[in-house]
């Protein structure tokens, strides 16, 4: 019983050990039918043409069939036909072009740089454009529509001024917002205050010293008038010959002007030190 275990045992392992051994033999001829390459001798001469009926044409316009690795892959990953990649269909639907993929840049960093380089470019100055009938005509266009522009948002602007404190505002909310501030509300108050006082101030009556110099003034020109004598009447003509004769003499000087001089009189007065007299004792 005994030997007969062990002639079973030793055969089972005889039998794996076999068939580990073909195993990596298969493995070894499947790596050098791989790894040989097919080639065909110096002297083979190609008697007719590639016959290309059975292939498929690949491009960017055809879509993958259904037998694609890559076409099969993405169904197992959860994709659909004809809609678009992400979870909620939302990506693309066409295949990235390889012209978009130049280079190892990325996706779109050939565009990007493209308008970075077109944004960039230095525009013309003025001198160096040519001038035509239209631009001109675009310019001026293009003048009196800012002018009209302008005219009005000066005409908006001056609805939302205040004069009294020479403030301006863009809004009516701004403008009153002012309107019941207290800077606005003390200068209208002090306004109407200054009005006030202007109706009800009296004339000032003049120092006594002015009416005084005042009337002296008009009485020594009372006296000056006085004091000129009369101008006698021209005497009458007598003839011709006298006439001429008058005619050529120089007129009669002016009679002097009386002259009047303006005293006046105080009397002293006695001051003590400090312009007080001192109380009697």
């Amino acid at each position: 019983m005994a030997t007969n275990k062990n002639l079973g045992y030793g055969s089972g392992v005889n039998n794996s050990y076999v068939a580990r051994m073909s195993h990596r033999e298969q493995s070894k001829r499947e790596e050098e039918d791989v790894d040989t390459d097919f080639s065909l001798p110096i002297t083979h001469r190609i008697t007719k043409d590639l016959d290309t009926n059975s292939f498929q044409q690949i491009s960017m316009d055809t879509p993958l069939g259904s037998t694609n690795k890559g076409y099969q892959l993405m169904l197992k990953m959860g994709w659909k036909k004809d809609t678009g990649l992400g979870s909620g269909s939302r990506g693309i639907v066409d295949p990235v072009r390889l012209s978009a993929t130049i280079g190892k840049l990325g996706l779109g960093k050939l565009d990007q740089d493209l308008s970075y380089t077109e944004n960039i470019e230095r525009p013309r100055m003025l001198g160096e454009v040519e001038d035509t009938v239209e631009t001109v005509k675009k310019r001026e266009v293009l003048v009196e529509k800012q002018t009209k522009l302008e005219d009005e948002l000066t005409k908006i602007g001056e609805s939302f001024r205040c004069d009294l404190c020479s403030k301006q505002y863009k809004n009516s909310m701004e403008l009153q917002a002012h309107f019941n501030s207290y800077e606005h509300g003390h200068k209208h108050r002090f306004k109407e205050m200054q009005q006030m006082n202007k109706r009800n101030a009296k004339p000032v009556a003049k120092p006594t010293v002015d009416r005084e110099l005042e009337a002296l003034m008009q009485k020594a020109n009372a006296q000056n008038k006085a004091n000129v004598p009369a101008i006698p009447p021209p005497p009458p003509p007598a003839s011709s010959s006298s006439d001429v004769e008058m005619t050529d003499a120089a007129p009669p000087p002016p009679p002097p002007a009386a002259t009047s001089t303006v005293k006046f009189s105080m009397k002293p007065v006695k001051m003590t030190l400090g312009g007080v007299k001192k109380p009697r004792l």
